[in-house]
């Protein structure tokens, strides 16, 4: 019962004010009768205008209308009546509540009495009795039609060995986890680079998940480290990150239903089922060795199925970490940082500074790594642990390769041997304050898992390393070789190797680099110092003044040349070109400098310190955007400066035009025309990539390279090309303080503004091209020469790499003995 319900309607129809009576309304009458049997007497007749009816008429309505009124005024009074009676209802209603709530009748005549509510309990047990038959019998139905669908799905033909369930189930859940980390193609999404619409398997997604063809990802041109950039977002990813996509999104969230329906079907087990299954494994596994083919083939398949042992693996990962960041902090919270702060006063101290500074490293940066790893690894044992952090590779290449957290454990190797003798010093003082305290802090902990000495807790960060690689192996044995998280625990593990190897860092390295160069070559710039500048190679060469552009300089013996030699080595860094000058002698540049030995060095000890001059001297820096190299065969290379070096000698100075030949001292540049000219394209394949990459280190073009093509064939020699193009937005181009020379400007519309040509500087020409119907192209042509009308021209869109090509060299842009020409940059 509702009593409110009564109370609203009584609300709505009888809320009128007494003077509101319309006799002549047929609907106010209508709706009063049907409230009040009293009005039955009132018929539609007495509605009929006084006009028709005189005197008797109007007495009938006033009649009628003082019947309304009493009418009214006792449906008041009922209003009234049935509103004292909801408000007792209310009342005893609420009064039941408190009473059933309590277990207890607080008025006569409650019907909560224990039999009742036992029979209520009776009632609702045979509902939820028929209700769980009825839900068996869907169940059931749901099953028999699914059945069929699932067996194919798992195994069109199962194997005798796979027939159980569970098998399939975990098939199921290997199949439901690669679907779920697959890239997908969307509709009608189009390459960043060439806006042409994308294919299932001609497509591939980086890790930030913008997509490329296939076709247009042969082009990019990977940095020094064999990483390539994300046309869109510039963020470099090595080439096994770099995933085809072999499927749409509608048919993954198909293949998604089939095996969830397919799960469902399966899903039947109980868990004293799955426990005697496991345990019959265990037994498999762990047989006393007599074995047949047979059996050795279902064990593997098993090994390849069974997820209980990786699982066990991971859960120790965790559960180790979560040990060892216990004792990280004991290290640092209860010895390092009290120890340190004993140190800093001579009245309190219990080590000296130095000795308490040396004996805990570099704690400070270990403890936040491993608590940061300690939290990625407890997110992904969540239920949403995969969606949160991904894979337990994804956990470990984030800490390890991305964020390169445990390179921090290099430093902490490197001061263990002092710190081991410090230790040993220390504690085999007689009435050593050092001893009684570290024995005082080991015994007082109330955590009797990690009561261990500071001796064991200093080894800890040694052995971790190497115990992360144990992990990651024995991960690596239980998991399916189709696993994607297979490829990344194995980079993992190797970047772990490295680590437990205490091999040099790279900052250790160039600092090492900088300081043999500047301590052995006279007059070494200092404004090559530079954390963020990298060298990359070195060659020995002999710089030939007076020679002929086509003579051959390798072919003449040196000596017997009829131009004056200089021999000299160039350095080659990520932005700038070293010319030093060295003694004639036996040894080559690299030795000299001390570079040769450079790993042996920094092993030995850090940075090497007090070498001697070599007799090598700075011959001037060119910036490599202003270096221009081409090969026209054998041991020879061809060099233009366009800014030579200034304030130098005569011989050393000015000369744009530099012919040079290979050489390995101390044997002449003929003697070995292999090593030579294997040398030489080493050399230059690392100096035609760094000018590449040049103008992509802030991320503002991203570099594509083309393949060799043929340009010209004359005198007997083939002219090659190899075309690198810098891709740009327009703003991007104008910003650039190093233009190239020539731009290619990619006009969609054809209503672009041109790219303005430098005052005196690059870029000196402009390509434009409008791709217009019919698969053809619009190229125009011109110059910031005055006198250069320009050329415009219509070809075939797959002739516009080669034209522009030979555009150049029509231009005679670079020499025409140039055997490698280069195009610098593309704009987009």
């Amino acid at each position: 019962m509702v009593f409110p319900t009564v109370h609203e309607l009584a609300l709505v129809k009888y809320t009128l004010p007494d003077t509101m009576v319309k006799p002549k309304s047929v609907r106010s009458r209508r709706a009063v009768k049907a409230e009040s049997p009293e009005l039955d007497s009132i018929s539609d007749s007495e509605s009929v205008s006084s006009g028709s009816q005189g005197h008797n008429g109007f007495k009938e309505i006033t009649e009628s209308m003082e019947r309304m009124q009493k009418a009214v005024s006792g449906l008041r009074t009922q209003l009234k009546s049935l509103r004292k009676r909801n408000k007792d209802l209310e009342e005893e209603l609420a009064e039941e509540k408190e009473a059933a709530a309590t277990g207890r009748r607080t008025r006569p005549g409650s019907t909560n009495t224990p039999a009742a509510i036992s029979k209520l309990k009776k009632t609702i047990k045979e509902l939820k009795a028929d209700n769980k038959k009825k839900g068996n019998i869907i169940a059931k139905m749901k099953k028999k039609e699914l059945k069929e669908e699932a067996k194919d799905l798992v195994d069109p033909e199962p194997d005798p060995m796979e027939v159980d369930s569970e098998i399939r189930m975990r098939k199921l859940l290997r199949r439901f986890s690669d679907l779920i980390s697959s890239n997908t193609l969307g509709e009608d999404e189009e390459c960043a680079i060439c806006l042409e619409k994308m294919e299932v398997k001609k497509c591939s997604t980086f890790p930030c998940e913008h997509l490329i063809c296939n076709e247009c990802l042969k082009g990019i041109l990977p940095d020094k480290d064999e990483k390539y950039p994300c046309p869109m977002c510039r963020e470099y990813t090595p080439r096994d990150e770099i995933e085809l996509i072999r499927m749409t999104e509608q048919e993954r969230w198909d293949e998604l239903l089939k095996v969830a329906q397919a799960w469902d079907a399966y899903d039947q087990r109980h868990e004293m089922d799955t426990s005697e299954e496991e345990g019959e494994e265990d037994f498999l596994t762990d047989g006393d060795g007599m074995d047949t083919s047979e059996d050795s083939a279902a064990q593997r398949q098993r090994a390849l199925t069974d997820t209980s042992a990786l699982t066990s693996v991971i859960t120790e990962l965790v559960t180790s970490e979560r040990s060892y960041v216990r004792r990280l902090q004991i290290l640092k919270n209860d010895y390092a940082d009290p120890l340190r702060n004993f140190a800093r006063s001579k009245e309190t101290a219990i080590l000296p500074a130095y000795e308490a500074k040396t004996l805990f490293g570099n704690i400070d940066n270990l403890l936040p790594v491993n608590e940061a790893f300690l939290t990625d690894l407890e997110k992904m044992m969540a239920p949403n642990g995969a969606a949160l952090v991904g894979g337990v590779g994804d956990v470990l290449l984030k800490h390890f390769k991305d964020q390169r957290g445990f390179e921090q454990y290099k430093q902490y190797y490197v001061k263990r041997e002092d710190a081991q003798q410090i230790f040993e010093r220390e504690v085999s003082k007689r009435s050593s304050r050092f001893g009684s305290y570290i024995d005082h802090i080991k015994y007082q902990s109330t955590d009797t898992k990690n009561r261990i000495g500071l001796r064991e807790l200093l080894m800890e960060p040694v052995q971790r390393i190497p115990r992360y690689t144990l992990l990651f192996r024995t991960m690596l044995k239980h998991m399916d070789p189709d696993d994607p998280q297979r490829t990344k625990i194995l980079e993992a593990d190797e970047i772990a190797s490295k680590i437990a190897q205490a091999e040099t860092d790279e900052q250790t390295k160039r600092a090492a680099i900088f300081y043999c160069l500047s301590a052995t070559i006279d007059g070494f710039p200092p404004d090559l110092f530079s954390n963020s500048r990298k060298f990359i190679d070195c060659i020995d060469v002999e710089d030939v003044i007076g020679m002929s552009d086509t003579a051959s300089v390798s072919t003449n013996p040196s000596g017997s040349s009829s131009g004056t030699i200089l021999h000299c080595t160039l350095f080659l860094f990520d932005d700038k070109l070293l010319v030093v000058k060295r003694p004639n002698g036996e040894k080559g540049g690299r030795a000299l400098s001390g570079l040769d030995g450079l790993e042996k060095l920094t092993k030995a000890g850090g940075i090497p310190t007090g070498r001697k001059k070599s007799g090598m001297s700075s011959k001037g820096v060119v910036d490599l955007a202003d270096v221009v190299v081409s090969d026209p065969g054998g041991a020879d290379i061809n060099m233009y400066l366009e800014n030579p070096p200034p304030d130098q000698t005569e011989r050393w100075s000015g000369r744009p035009y530099r012919s040079l030949v290979v050489v390995n001292p101390p044997t002449p540049a003929n003697l070995d025309p292999t090593a030579t000219e294997a040398d030489k394209r080493r050399f230059l394949e690392n100096l035609w990539q760094a000018q590449a990459t040049y103008r992509s280190r802030a991320g503002q073009s991203v570099v594509l390279c083309s393949e060799e093509q043929e340009v010209e064939n004359r005198a007997n020699r083939t002219i090659y090309a190899r075309t690198y193009y810098n891709v740009y937005t327009r703003t991007a181009f104008l910003q650039e303080p190093k233009k190239t020379k020539v731009v290619v400007h990619i006009d969609p519309m054809g209503s672009a503004d041109p790219i303005p040509f430098g005052i005196g500087a690059a870029p000196y020409a402009s390509i434009r091209l409008q791709i217009i119907s019919g698969g053809l192209c619009r190229f125009s042509v011109s110059s910031n020469d005055p006198e250069d009308d320009g050329e415009e021209d219509i070809v075939q869109i797959e002739r516009v790499p080669s034209r522009i090509v030979n555009t150049i060299q029509d231009w005679e842009e670079f020499d025409p003995w140039h055997t490698y020409s280069k195009v610098e940059g593309i704009h987009l």
